[in-house]
C-alpha cells in the first residue's frame, strides 16, 4: 500500500474497496482506460456517490482477512455462505481431493443469460 493509501483512514470493507477502486483508476493513464470511467467515473466523490447507490455486500468477517498477517486458511472459506442469490458476484469453490492440499477457485458471475443460450 502506497503512503497516499496509508494515510486514508479506511475503518470498512467499502472504505477499503472503494479507495483501492479509485486507486486503480486514477493510477492507470488516462490512454489505457476504457473512455466511460473517464466520463462516468471522473472523481472518487463520483466513484463514492455511485458506489453508496448499490447493494453492495461483503462476506463476514472479509476485512479482517484482508488486514491479517497471514492469509485465510481453508477452514475460513468453508465458513462462508453457500447461499445462491441471483445476482451478480464473486465466488469461491473449494477444491478437496484425498491425500492432496485443498485449492481454492476464485471466480465472478452472473445470473445473466448468453445470447446463444437455450430457455
Amino acid at each position: 500500500m502506497d503512503s497516499a493509501m496509508a494515510s486514508t483512514a479506511v475503518t470498512t470493507i467499502f472504505q477499503f474497496i472503494l479507495m483501492m477502486t479509485w486507486t486503480c483508476l486514477n493510477d492507470t493513464p488516462n490512454s489505457q482506460k476504457n473512455v466511460y470511467f473517464l466520463h462516468y467515473i471522473p472523481s472518487k466523490a463520483a466513484l463514492e456517490e455511485i458506489a453508496s447507490l448499490t447493494s453492495i455486500t461483503f462476506a463476514s468477517g472479509l476485512f479482517n482477512v484482508l488486514q491479517a498477517a497471514s492469509p485465510p486458511t481453508i477452514e475460513y472459506f468453508k465458513t462462508l455462505s453457500t447461499e445462491i442469490l441471483a445476482c451478480w458476484a464473486v465466488y469461491i469453490v473449494i477444491l478437496e481431493k484425498l491425500h492432496c492440499r485443498p485449492r481454492i477457485y476464485i471466480g465472478s458471475g452472473t445470473n445473466c443469460r448468453g445470447l446463444g443460450e437455450i430457455s
